[in-house]
């Protein structure tokens, strides 16, 4: 039984079939649970995949008091611990622990393991990948390609190409990792491999991050086409990691087709997920997406809460996927938009942008730009805003990048109607603006600066508004009721030619409204 287990339970939990693996973990007698090593690393494996760190760790310790109780293979099992152990250090981004993990586990694992070596060095190459050591990443996924005889290598060389895009994109080269996913999807697919290892999530994850690609371009309904079959083949497999990835895309197609309830659903769907897994290196993706959400929904307030608590956290910088929390914070402090606020966010976007041109990010790059040319801009700084928009354009234009600037809204859209005005990639930014909604690109035209001036009072709900303070937060301030705030808010909105506070706040800067 043992050997069986060894043969097939690995294969099974690499290529993300995790249900399965349950069903045959829950068949087997309880005795045996409690006297084969192979069997508590199994079930060890299926935690570790599903993100319970803490009981993958327990069973990794009764794993390896079953093999010192036994007189043979002891140190083939403490390897395979150990081996395990280095994916648990990988998954709680412990690059240094997971290093010294891996040499001893691959010093005590045979040559010819067809399982726990390939595991390592996937999860060595994720954890360097994470930390921007690309070369350590691609030498760890071109060892995977050694393992031809392995029982699940058309899923390594699927996560191989899929790895392997993955730098790519993280150095902002879409369409070089646009290749290597539908490379991986065409191993997958191919037909000579059917009757083989097939498996549901694999494909879902490759589905997932080839619509995650065609979101970028603006290809919304072919990305939405993508997407679903991904997330139906992640839901029957149980893959949690895909789910995580594909729940939050699905929300930004939502949010960018209007449907604010439905993306807040799948938010939902994606928090369950990473606050039971411990995925940390998802929890920045998930905060910067809640931040939109909060945005379109008009609430400034908690994302400006949700900003002041980042500031205040001296491990920011330290957290994985840090820059994408850092990015947020920059765009939160741009809108709530103060003089030392942006000040703070430009300060921000510098360190940012000096370490992502060192580490040859370039999607950090083009984001930390165009942030900068909107904090400029509310400055009142125009040369320096155009400079630092024309920059960001120059870097996005070749790798058709559309809804990283199209997503930051109203205030995007204005300046790109200023760099049209003044002729600057022209055919570019007209592919930017026509990625806004109606609405957004009619309120970016130029209008007059106000058709109809605010009144006395309006002008004092504007600027608490801007402050991020809600309505009978206002009334309690300006002693009037709520409703008669609400309806003041609904006259500015009219007036200023938008749609939100955030809008409403934005607005009133470019105008000189607000002190």
């Amino acid at each position: 039984m043992n050997r069986i287990i060894e043969r097939y339970f690995p294969a099974k939990l690499l290529s993300g079939q995790i249900r399965v693996v349950e069903q045959w973990l829950d068949a087997l007698p309880e005795a045996w649970h409690s006297s084969s090593p192979s069997i508590v690393l199994a079930r060890a494996g299926m935690l570790l995949i599903t993100g319970q760190i803490d009981a993958c760790a327990h069973c990794l310790d009764e794993a390896e008091r079953l093999a010192q109780a036994q007189s043979d293979e002891v140190d083939l099992h403490q390897a395979r611990v150990t081996a395990m152990r280095c994916n648990i250090a990988c998954f709680q981004n412990d690059l240094a622990q997971a290093e010294t993990l891996a040499d001893q586990a691959l010093q005590g694992l045979p040559e010819g393991d067809l399982d726990f070596r390939p595991g390592v060095y996937g999860a060595l190459g994720d954890t360097y990948r994470r930390n921007g050591r690309w070369q350590e990443a691609q030498a760890c996924y071109l060892s995977l390609l050694d393992f031809p005889h392995a029982p699940t290598f058309q899923v390594l060389a699927a996560h191989v190409f899929g790895a392997l895009a993955d730098l790519d994109l993280r150095q902002g080269r879409l369409r070089n990792a646009a290749g290597y996913w539908r490379d991986a999807l065409v191993a997958i697919q191919d037909r000579t491999n059917w009757g083989r290892l097939l498996p549901l999530p694999v494909t879902g994850w490759v589905y997932i991050r080839l619509g995650e690609l065609l979101y970028e371009w603006n290809e919304l309904m072919e990305a939405w086409d993508h997407l679903s079959h991904g997330l139906e083949r992640a839901e029957l497999g149980g893959d949690v990691r895909a789910l995580i990835a594909g729940y939050l895309v699905a929300g930004r197609l939502k949010l960018t087709a209007g449907d604010i309830e439905a993306a807040a659903a799948y938010l939902e769907q994606a928090r369950s997920h990473v606050e039971s897994a411990q995925f940390s290196h998802w929890v920045s993706r998930f905060e910067r997406f809640r931040l939109e959400l909060w945005l379109a929904q008009d609430r400034l307030r908690a994302a400006v809460n949700w900003a002041d608590e980042m500031m205040q956290d001296a491990a920011l910088k330290d957290r994985p996927e840090s820059e994408v929390a850092q990015l947020a914070v920059a765009r939160v402090l741009i809108i709530k938009g103060d003089g030392p606020v942006v000040e703070r966010a430009l300060a921000l976007l510098g360190g940012l942008l000096q370490a992502a041109e060192e580490e040859g990010r370039l999607g950090v790059t083009i984001e930390a730009l165009a942030l900068q040319a909107l904090a400029y801009w509310q400055r009142g700084q125009r040369v320096e805003a155009l400079t630092a928009l024309e920059h960001a354009l120059r870097s996005a234009e070749p790798e058709g990048y559309v809804r990283l600037l199209a997503d930051l809204g109203l205030p995007m859209a204005r300046l790109l109607q200023e760099a049209r005005a003044r002729d600057v990639m022209p055919d570019y930014v007209e592919t930017l603006l026509a990625a806004f909604s109606g609405d957004a690109a009619s309120a970016a035209s130029d209008q007059p600066a106000l058709p109809e001036p605010l009144t006395e009072r309006e002008e004092e709900v504007l600027e608490l508004m801007a402050a991020g303070l809600t309505n009978p937060e206002i009334a309690d301030k300006l002693v009037i009721s709520p409703e008669t705030v609400k309806k003041h808010a609904g006259t500015i909105y009219g007036k200023l030619g938008v749609h939100s506070r955030t809008e409403a706040a934005a607005r009133a800067r470019e105008l000189d409204l607000l002190d």
